[in-house]
C-alpha cells in the first residue's frame, strides 16, 4: 500500500510504519505498486502555481552595449529551484542571488569582480529575455536572453 499525505509525506506498508495507528483523514491511499509514484510527483509539479514552473537550469546569453566591455558576449548558466536562484556560473569568481516570481518576472544581482549587476526581466514558458545595469564604468549595461535546458 502507498499513500500521499495532505502535506506531502509518503506513507508505504501497513498500519505499523504508523506506530499501529491508522492514517488520519484526508490521506489518498493507492492500490498496488510504488510504480505510480513518479507519475503522480510529475502532475503535482504540472499542476504546481508559481515560481516552481521555472525552475530548472537556464542557458543565458548576455550581450553588452557598452563600446569599451571587453566581453561583449557571454554565455551564463543559472539553477532556480522553488522560484529562486541557487546557482549562478559562466563568470571567474561570480556571486549571485536572485528569483524568479508568480508572473515570471526576474530579479538578481550578479557580483564580479567588486561590481554588481543588476538584471530585471520576464520569462515566459521556456524562454525569457530583459536587462542589465552594473556599476562599472566598462561594462555598464546589456541585454540578456534565456532559454531553459529542459
Amino acid at each position: 500500500m502507498f499513500a500521499i499525505f495532505a502535506n506531502g509525506a509518503a506513507f508505504h506498508g501497513r498500519r505499523r510504519a504508523l506506530g499501529g495507528v491508522a492514517p488520519a483523514a484526508g490521506v489518498l491511499f493507492l492500490a498496488g505498486s510504488v510504480a505510480f509514484a513518479p507519475a503522480l510527483a510529475e502532475l503535482a509539479r504540472a499542476a504546481m502555481p508559481g515560481p516552481a514552473q521555472f525552475d530548472g537550469v537556464w542557458t543565458i546569453d548576455a550581450t553588452t552595449t557598452s563600446f569599451f566591455c571587453p566581453l561583449k558576449r557571454r554565455q551564463l548558466f543559472a539553477l532556480v529551484r522553488g522560484g529562486a536562484l541557487q546557482r549562478f556560473s559562466g563568470l571567474p569568481g561570480v556571486r549571485a542571488n536572485g528569483h524568479v516570481d508568480d508572473a515570471g518576472a526576474v530579479t538578481m544581482n550578479v557580483y564580479v569582480l567588486g561590481h554588481v549587476a543588476q538584471i530585471h526581466g520576464r520569462l515566459t514558458g521556456a524562454a525569457g529575455e530583459g536587462v542589465w545595469s552594473s556599476n562599472s564604468i566598462i561594462c555598464a549595461a546589456g541585454h540578456w536572453r534565456a532559454q531553459a535546458s529542459r
